[in-house]
């Protein structure tokens, strides 16, 4: 498959290129479409960027795809849950027939902890992580405490302010921040047992660098590249060293 299509009618994709694979997974509020600049310099792979459920032509909750998904939850807030999210994306991992590059950003990072966790990492030759934490505590702050209305709110401002082209449906954005907010890997990074690549910004005021940190500390072997006035969004504010980072990743792992 090349270009925009779909995996079993629920999470829509964009697939180009041949070769190694590349799995690419979105922050909370951002789309499939905040990974074109750092994966369009990249040659000689096969890049899958997928939608996560509520972002793009994805399921919705309420959607009528969603009555045929395995297993999908019948309560909005275990929809756009990390749990639901790690089980969409181990189910796409295991259609590929191909091992795998694994990337995320911000939230794709929880996303990714949740699956090793839940359903484990086989096929992955490698993690590439930006700008992500193993645990929000009360540092990280991509929205406030308050309740899922509030939230919906934070949302809008900080599409605008995260220069945000697509955004994520409101609901989906508040109810996965919900999720995020008391999950904790921290105890399962000692357990991971592949290369892993972290990359951060040192201004991150939304994810301090610690949280980068403690993970490069705590994974073994785990190599960290912080990006000197670079803020959250790595992706958008250094696409290019993003692709090298990305690039460099499938040249080891295959």
């Amino acid at each position: 498959m090349q270009g925009s299509g779909s995996f079993l009618g629920e999470l829509e994709l964009h697939v180009s290129g041949s070769g190694p694979a590349l799995v690419a997974v979105h922050g909370i509020q951002g789309t499939l479409e905040a990974w074109h600049g750092a994966t369009a310099p990249l040659r000689g792979a096969r890049v899958i960027l997928p939608n996560l459920p509520g972002r793009g032509r994805s399921v919705r909750y309420g959607d009528p795809r969603s009555a045929g998904e395995r297993a999908a939850p019948a309560d909005i807030a275990d929809f756009y849950h990390l749990k639901h999210f790690a089980g969409r994306l181990r189910a796409l991992l295991d259609q590929l027939g191909q091992p795998f590059v694994l990337a995320g950003y911000s939230m794709g990072v929880s996303v990714i902890l949740q699956m090793a966790r839940d359903f484990g990492l086989d096929g992955a030759r490698s993690l590439v992580l930006f700008s992500g934490t193993p645990c929000v505590g009360t540092e990280a702050r991509w929205f406030g405490p308050g309740p899922v209305e509030s939230i919906r709110e934070e949302a809008s401002q900080r599409a605008v302010r995260m220069g945000l082209t697509q955004a994520a449906d409101a609901d989906a954005v508040a109810w996965s921040w919900q999720s995020v907010r008391p999950a904790d890997f921290r105890p399962l990074l000692g357990t991971l047992r592949l290369p892993v690549r972290l990359v951060h910004g040192d201004l991150d005021d939304q994810c301090p660098v610690a949280h980068a940190e403690l993970m490069a500390t705590a994974i073994p072997g785990a190599r960290l590249k912080v990006l000197p006035g670079i803020r959250h969004n790595t992706l958008r504010e250094a696409p290019e060293v993003a692709a090298a980072e990305l690039g460099a990743a499938i040249g080891e792992s295959f």
